[in-house]
């Protein structure tokens, strides 16, 4: 949002010096930049309401033997990841706790970086990593995944149990996603 209000902000100052160097009427300026500055108002709100509409439909869930993620403002989807196809997990963690926790994928799984947006990691297009964004203490729930990560491996090589068999029980709940 402050990207694009800032992109606005550099528009309209655009218009009052073009307007002063054309020699428009002061009106003339401030209507051009009004337009602008309500444009950026309208952007900026619809950016807004689709934000809370992905936080509201958002739902990361981290079992004793996958990661769930259910998004979708419109249309829902569900994106279930079993730890055995999960090759890693990176971590962004902002000045607040909050952060962002990206899965990456082995093999060659193709996933549609389009479908999952916003719920990727940014600029990995050719190799889609999924993300839980907006989560408020990423650290925690960093931790619990790599902790059922590890307690899922050896039990699975050990006991011979499928990644698919057994029972699932929820780990931690990790539905909130920060505003």
């Amino acid at each position: 949002v402050r990207w694009i209000g800032f992109y606005f902000l550099l528009l309209a100052l655009w218009a009052v010096i073009a307007g002063l160097n054309d020699g428009y009427t002061l009106g003339g300026i401030f209507f051009s930049a009004g337009v602008l500055v309500l444009l950026a108002a309208v952007v900026v709100a619809m950016l807004e309401f689709f934000a809370w509409g992905v936080q509201k439909t958002t739902v990361y869930t981290i079992t004793n033997r996958r990661v769930v993620m259910r998004f979708g403002v419109a249309l829902s989807m569900t994106l279930n990841l079993p730890f055995n196809q999960i090759e890693s997990a990176a971590m962004k963690k902002e000045k607040d706790g909050s952060g962002s926790l990206a899965l990456s994928i082995k093999g060659d799984h193709r996933l549609s970086w389009l479908v999952q947006w916003p719920h990727v990691r940014g600029w990995r297009l050719r190799r889609t990593e999924p993300a839980m964004i907006g989560l408020m203490n990423v650290e925690h729930v960093a931790n619990v995944l790599a902790q059922e990560m590890a307690l899922s491996q050896p039990i699975r090589k050990e006991a011979g149990v499928p990644a698919q068999g057994g029972k699932l029980r929820p780990v931690a709940p990790v539905a909130v996603p920060a505003e």
